[in-house]
Formats: C-alpha cells, structure tokens, sequence
C-alpha cells in the first residue's frame, strides 16, 4: 500500500512539473509576444511620424513660396492636397 502512495505522490509531483513547465513557456511566450508587438509599433509610429514631417514640410514650402508670390494659392492648394479655401487658412 505505500508502495502505491509513493507512485501516486510521483505521478503528482511529475504532473505538476510539467504544468509548471508549460506555465512558464506560456509566460516567455507572451511577454515575447508584447517585445515584438512593442517593437512593431514603434517602428510604425516612426514611419507614420516621418510621413508627416515630409507632409508637413512640404506644405510649409508651398505656403512660404504663396507668400513672396511665385506660386498662387490654387495650384499650391492642389499640390498640398487641398482646397484652395483650406490651403488660404495657413497664410
């Protein structure tokens, strides 16, 4: 009879090693999972915010050239991707 306890308290002792092995694989898994959402965004939020200083400074270059008069605000509107009303606002 104690032999059996023995196999028992074993066969115990084995299964939870190995939930807590599993345990621990899921745990290095998802915070692997954050690192690479993290990094991902990130790297996209750089992108995004290079995009929109281009924009940016593009749109401060043809405001710039509206206001000494080499460009008219029509054609500087519809270069920025925008109407002429909205493109007026800035200058």
């Amino acid at each position: 009879m104690q032999e059996r306890g023995q196999e028992v308290l074993k066969a115990m002792t084995i299964d939870m090693t190995f939930e807590r092995r599993e345990e621990l694989i899921r745990r290095d898994e998802r915070a692997e999972g954050i690192s690479e959402g993290l990094k991902q965004g990130l790297e996209q939020g750089i992108q995004q915010g290079i995009q929109q200083g281009i924009q940016q400074g593009k749109i401060e270059q043809l405001i710039e050239l509206t206001r000494e008069g080499l460009l008219e605000a029509a054609g500087a509107a519809q270069k920025a991707g925008m109407t002429e009303t909205e493109f007026e606002k800035f200058l």
